[in-house]
Formats: structure tokens, C-alpha cells, sequence
């Protein structure tokens, strides 16, 4: 069925990109041909909002104009830079390809499936979308608003995270994809996806493929695409410390690697009720503390809580006020005693920004 409707090919390529040409948004990204620039924001981009990437976009190529800026960047800057649009592997993964970029390549992007993939971070979307937009190659570039698209237009009843029904919706992609102008066609996909062809409540009168889309004809446009039902999230009770010495708290560096990995944070442990002894708050956090940091403290108070949600755990932070009474700072992870007037010179991941709300200092 979905092989004799592209047979429309051409009249869907064309009612595409005559909407996109009057439709398009006015984008930073979208008014250079710079592959370097078009990958920093296609990046950004994933798993965040638009509004939201405008700003750090402009900033993060004021402070890394070049791949060999980025390459060569002190991580702590690259972090703080990072700092509160999550998914902070994104990050590591884009200083990790810049470098090999700046060293293997000459700084300059590849232009080849077989090369850009090799760049960490890089999967078929980035890559399709880079090679597209920025060298006008025939790559499709499949997101999330291309899936939406493609699965009303076509009627894909499956769950389209089935690898057979994916390995569909790349091969309608590939057939699609416009050879005269890749960067548009894509890029309309994109647009229509994030106006129009929206999660909820789509705007089909404005449609310019109303007429030929397949769920809107079944009205059943509203119940796709369809999504196996996700997991349960992990819930963790997290434990924030403000370990207080006069009028400054500790701040560690997370470890290298897990969640968070190389940001600043409150120290923190995780607790598991031992069924022999169930430990009370108190003795766990002071436990951990001369344990695994060497720091003697007493316990002051709860502070109070607060919650964060991440892709696949719920953390449910409380927040205690110790006192320092002794103990050198560790040396791994490495520790800081701060003021709150040098937060600003960390970076912090949200979950502990929250926490650090709580213990009213920031």
C-alpha cells in the first residue's frame, strides 16, 4: 500500500516545499551553510525546544566559533556552557567528535555516510541532517517530527519503535527525499512536524498534504504515531548534603562516568533501606560521608525535598544541612568549599539547582 502511494512522490515534494518557502521560521541555524555550525545546533536540538536552543546556540558559538575551539576547550567552560539543557553526554560527545574532526579530518566535517558516522553522538538523523542541509546531499533525515509525519501520511498503524517498522519509515524516507534541494525538503518534514503535524491536536485545515494523508482520510490522525508502552521509571530517594563550614557549603565533581557524569553537585548518596538494620537518615548521610569522603560532619537538619525526572529514573531528592567538624576535603571526587556567590562559576546540573532552591541558596 505505502509503495503505490508514493507513486505521489513528486506532488508531495512540491506541496512541501511550496509551504516551506512561505512557512519557514526565521532560525539562526538556518542562515548559514557552515557544516560546523549546522551540526552544534542539530545537537542541540535533540530533546530540546527551539525557543530554548536560540540562546545557547549564539552563546556556545560566541565561546566556540571554530571545531578546533571546541577540540581544544577546557571542559569545566564547555560544561558551564552546557548547563541547563540536560543530556550533558551531547556535550562530551561534541568536544570528542570535534577533536577528531580538528586532528583527522583537517577541521573540516565529513561529507560521507560512511566517515560522519564514525564522529561520536552521530546517528542517521544527525548525520542525514548534516549532510543535507549543509553539503545538499540526497540523505534523508529522520527525527521524531519526520516519524509523526510520515506515520499519518501513510498510516502506519504499528508501534513505530519496532525495528521493522523504523527500518519502514527510513525506507519511505530514502524514497522521498528530494535530490533537487535535500536541505529544504528535510527541513519542511521538520517544520511541518513542529507547526502543523503536531503530538496533539494537529492543525490539518493548514496542511499543505491534507488531502492526501491516509490517517486524516481514516480519521485516525490523532491516534498516531503509535509507541510501544514505556517502562516504569526507576525511582531513587536521593540524598543532597549542604555540608556548611562558616559561610560556605561543599560542592564535588561527579564521577567520569554514570549519570551526570563530570558536573558539579551537592554531595549526595543514594538510599536503600538495609532489611536487618534500617538505617535512619542521619546515620546514612554521616556514614557516607566519613566512609567514602573522610569528612566529619554533624547533622543539623532536613531542609526540605524536591523531585527530578530523567529519561529513565525519577529522583526524589531530600535535602540535609550538616555542619563541618573536621576532615580533609577528598581528592576524588574533587571537592570545593563555595560561597553562594560562586555558584555562577560552576556548572550545575538542574536536579541540584533544585536542591540548592530548597536550601535557599540559589
Amino acid at each position: 500500500m505505502i509503495h503505490k502511494q508514493l507513486e505521489n512522490k513528486i506532488e508531495i515534494q512540491e506541496a512541501l516545499l511550496k509551504w516551506y518557502k512561505t512557512n519557514k521560521r526565521d532560525l539562526p541555524w538556518r542562515k548559514t551553510s557552515d557544516p560546523y555550525r549546522i551540526w552544534i545546533s542539530e545537537i542541540m536540538l535533540q530533546q530540546t525546544q527551539v525557543e530554548t536552543v536560540k540562546g545557547y546556540y549564539e552563546r556556545f558559538l560566541k565561546a566556540f566559533p571554530t571545531v578546533e575551539a571546541l577540540a581544544l576547550c577546557d571542559d569545566d567552560k564547555l560544561m558551564k556552557l552546557w548547563e541547563g539543557l540536560g543530556y550533558y553526554s551531547r556535550a562530551r560527545n561534541l568536544k570528542r567528535a570535534a577533536y577528531i574532526i580538528y586532528t583527522e579530518h583537517n577541521g573540516n566535517m565529513p561529507n560521507t555516510q560512511a566517515e560522519i558516522r564514525k564522529l561520536p553522538g552521530i546517528g542517521p538523523y544527525t548525520a542525514g541532517a548534516v549532510l543535507s542541509i549543509a553539503f545538499g546531499l540526497a540523505e534523508p533525515a529522520v527525527d521524531g517530527n519526520v516519524i509523526r509525519v510520515y506515520s499519518r501520511l501513510f498510516a502506519i498503524t504499528e508501534f513505530v519503535d519496532k525495528k521493522e517498522v523504523k527500518a519502514l519509515i527510513a525506507e519511505v524516507a530514502d524514497a522521498l527525499v528530494h535530490t533537487g534541494d535535500p536541505s529544504s525538503y528535510n527541513q519542511s518534514l521538520m517544520e511541518l512536524g513542529a507547526l502543523v503535524c503536531t503530538p496533539r491536536n494537529p492543525k490539518c485545515d493548514a496542511c499543505p498534504l491534507k488531502n492526501k494523508c491516509q490517517a486524516l482520510a481514516r480519521g485516525i490522525h490523532t491516534e498516531l504515531p503509535k509507541k510501544a508502552p514505556k517502562k516504569a521509571k526507576k525511582q531513587v530517594d536521593l540524598y543532597a548534603l549542604v555540608i556548611k563550614k562558616d559561610d560556605q557549603f561543599m560542592l564535588v565533581k561527579r564521577p567520569s562516568s554514570g549519570l551526570l557524569q563530570g558536573l558539579w553537585s551537592l554531595p549526595s548518596v543514594e538510599f536503600v533501606k538495609d532489611s536487618k538494620e534500617a538505617a535512619t537518615p542521619e546515620g546514612h548521610c554521616l556514614d557516607y560521608l566519613s566512609d567514602e569522603l573522610g569528612v566529619e560532619a554533624t547533622f543539623v537538619k532536613k531542609l526540605g525535598s524536591t523531585n527530578h525526572v530523567f529519561t529513565h529514573i525519577k529522583w526524589f531528592i531530600h535535602v540535609f544541612e550538616l555542619e563541618w567538624i573536621g576532615g580533609q576535603l577528598p581528592d576524588f571526587p574533587d571537592a570545593k568549599w563555595v560561597s553562594r556567590e560562586m555558584l555562577e562559576d560552576y556548572a550545575l546540573p538542574t536536579a541540584y539547582k533544585k536542591a540548592l532552591v530548597v536550601a535557599s541558596l540559589l
